[in-house]
């Protein structure tokens, strides 16, 4: 696999692109790999079946990170480093499904920027 398609963004390109990029490369990695090792090529609804538990599983392992439960009283210190890293396993499996689903950064910023006002018009009218 070519790390320079990998490596960290070290420039002004746009950051998010650069996460789709690397993301699909990656993926096209491991469908090769995959591919080689004798495995088929997953159906498309079985990917993001698989995708989006891996993404509820990172989800949960957020919350594991934290005082979360109420039933419980708990006294644990919350890890910065593993709470941060928890939240960046979860991206790389949203990324992932993005990407899966043939969305570009492009898209998912559109499609971001569209659900934010939809949400903030939600919050406005919950305040009326």
């Amino acid at each position: 696999m070519n790390n320079d398609t990998l490596d960290p963004v070290t420039d002004d390109r746009d950051k998010l692109a650069q996460i789709f990029r690397q993301q699909k490369a990656f993926n096209t990695y491991l469908q090769v790999t995959r591919t080689h090792a004798g495995n088929l090529m997953k159906d498309y609804e079985i990917e993001i079946r698989e995708l989006v538990l891996a993404t509820i599983v990172e989800a949960v392992e957020v919350l594991n990170e934290i005082n979360w439960k109420p039933w419980k009283i708990q006294s644990k210190p919350i890890s910065e480093e593993r709470l941060k890293e928890e939240i960046i396993d979860l991206f790389h499996f949203v990324i992932e499904l993005a990407v899966v689903v043939k969305m570009d950064s492009e898209e998912f910023f559109e499609l971001y920027q569209k659900k934010m006002k939809i949400n903030i018009r939600r919050q406005n009218a919950d305040s009326i």
